[in-house]
């Protein structure tokens, strides 16, 4: 069992970067100069537009703000 630990061990030592990671890596630098703030908004803002893409999204939607709503706060 040890002899497959290091065999995983060797071929990750031996193994090279693939190119995407090259490439991914000259993007972020282009994007970590931008407004760490607009960032964020526009992830946040892609994403709920993406999921608002998909069946029964509202319907998932409406049913955890409800779900929301109908809560008590415990009694102190």
């Amino acid at each position: 069992m040890a002899a497959l630990v290091v065999i995983g061990i060797a071929t990750v030592l031996v193994a090279t970067e693939p190119e995407k990671s090259a490439t991914a890596a000259i993007e972020h630098a282009a994007h970590a100069r931008d407004n760490p703030i607009e960032r964020v908004a526009a992830a946040a803002y892609s994403a709920f537009a993406e999921f608002l893409t998909r069946d029964m999204a509202i319907v998932a939607l409406a049913f955890v703000v409800l779900y929301k709503f109908s809560m008590r706060s415990p009694a102190p």
